[in-house]
């Protein structure tokens, strides 16, 4: 059983190990022990190797004590510990994996053996991710107690983290620590700067979002994308939750006369705002290879954002297959519907709105089939995309 938690844990299979390492994925306590006393490193890295058939095999290496935590194995990981083990090798993150233990004891006694914990952003999120994936995590919230966390300036990545997890009792914990409900820096899981309180409106995590707005969340903070967590509920469908929020946000702001105003600089098409405010709003193309409908945005619902100091509006609430993946925006300087891929980085202008709502199919499947980024033009609307730029 142990020998499989350790795969499982490290994704290996048909392993070569040396008989110290055999032991310790085993649990053979009493051969751990004697080699230890005979001399065997607790701290020294072990190569094993792991078979990949035609691929040959992948020489890897780890410590003692990395071995014995992922194996999930309390008594052979405190052996190790207690004949010397280097501690201070964050790398393998000792810490963390032990969180996640059947046993909560061996995450004590590291703390007790004196393993370094440092007062940093990241490793706070770290810790409270893996408290998260454990049941009932409110059981060990006192221990992060004795720990010098500072939680007013580096919490609230974590904060944003348990957000997601809808671990009430962490995010509680957390607030309750001076954590920033307002949290919005950008990383790599949320490169767009998304609040604690985005994100559970993203995941519809209704009784979360009601906590952190109790607790002092700001809903009108919106991301690098323009999306507010009133309107990442609408993208994801979680009409409870952008109901409640719309009674969080100015009044203004889903006023159809303000919203006129607002967007008069846009200078929108007549037919895209009829579109827009009377539908019918969902679009399907049943022949499209990669997607077969798409959903536009309540007028009222539409997203301002800028990219490189231009505005834009996006139009599109989801799209069949991907969600709210892709952009679909209206762009006011070159009166072109554009499309933006972040996580590729990718932004191209697709075509006049004119020649858009003809085959808005072949237009939406071209991103997926790498039309525009290959310099190409959808085959269905070479000629209208031609025509709308005078050539």
């Amino acid at each position: 059983a142990m020998r499989e938690c350790f795969e499982s844990e490290h994704r290996y299979r048909d392993l070569e190990m040396s008989p110290f390492m055999e032991a310790i994925v085993d649990g053979d306590y009493s051969t751990v022990s004697r080699m230890l006393e005979e001399g065997t490193s607790p701290s020294d890295e072990i190569a094993f190797f792991a078979n990949r058939g035609e691929r040959g095999r992948d020489e890897l290496h780890a410590v003692p004590l990395e071995i014995a935590i992922g194996a999930r194995e309390f008594e052979i990981a405190k052996c190790i510990i207690d004949h010397g083990a280097d501690l201070s090798d964050e790398a393998p993150g000792y810490l963390y994996r032990a969180i996640k233990a059947d046993s909560f004891d061996l995450f004590c006694y590291l703390l007790e053996a004196g393993i370094p914990v440092k007062n940093e952003r990241r490793h706070i999120w770290l810790v409270f991710q893996a408290l998260s994936q454990r049941e009932h995590p409110e059981s060990y919230l006192g221990v992060l107690d004795d720990l010098d966390f500072d939680y007013a300036n580096e919490g609230g990545e974590a904060l944003r983290g348990v957000a997601w997890a809808d671990d009430m009792a962490s995010a509680n914990f957390l607030i309750k620590h001076g954590a920033d409900v307002n949290y919005h820096e950008p990383d790599m899981v949320h490169p767009y700067g998304d609040t604690p309180l985005c994100v559970a409106a993203y995941k519809g995590h209704a009784a979360m979002v009601r906590f952190l707005v109790e607790r002092g969340a700001d809903a009108t903070i919106a991301n690098k994308r323009g999306d507010r967590p009133y309107t990442m509920a609408v993208q994801e469908g979680h009409e409870e939750i952008a109901e409640f929020l719309k009674e969080h946000e100015p009044p203004e702001w889903h006023n159809q006369q303000e919203k006129e105003r607002t967007l008069k600089s846009y200078k929108l098409p007549a037919e895209l705002v009829r579109v827009l405010k009377e539908g019918p709003r969902r679009i399907e193309f049943p022949q499209g290879d990669w997607a077969q409908w798409a959903e536009y945005y309540d007028y009222l619902d539409t997203v301002e954002f800028r990219r490189s100091r231009r505005k834009y509006l996006s139009l599109i609430r989801e799209i069949d297959r991907y969600g709210s993946e892709y952009i679909i925006a209206w762009c006011p300087r070159d009166k072109k519907i554009w499309y933006f891929d972040d996580e590729h980085g990718e932004a191209h202008p697709m075509a006049s709105w004119d020649d858009f709502s003809k085959d808005p199919g072949a237009y939406i499947n071209g991103i997926f089939n790498g039309d525009y980024a290959n310099g190409m033009v959808p085959q269905a609307c070479e000629v209208s995309v031609e025509n709308s730029n005078g050539q």
